[in-house]
């Protein structure tokens, strides 16, 4: 299991501002910032004392969000027609 420091996730470069819409618009840096955060937050979150002092955590509170798949899913389109 990957865990990320503190340290590591305050020293990745700042992406404030930018939009996530292809990986070739990264640094291989910042990237790593991500997946450091990304980390961070899953194992902190996760554990009870996490949980207990962030219960008000909702970062995607009032923003608005939108998800495009490529390609077709077989199991759902299979479960919208029966």
């Amino acid at each position: 299991t990957y865990t990320a420091t503190l340290e590591s996730v305050l020293d990745a470069p700042s992406l404030e501002g930018r939009n996530f819409l292809t990986l070739e618009d990264f640094t291989r840096a910042e990237i790593e910032g991500i997946l450091d955060l990304a980390a961070y937050l899953k194992q902190h979150l996760r554990s009870k004392e996490g949980r207990r002092k962030n219960a008000h955590f909702q970062p995607l509170l009032k923003h608005s969000h939108a998800m495009i798949f490529e390609k077709l899913s077989t199991r759902t389109r299979i479960s919208m027609e029966t």
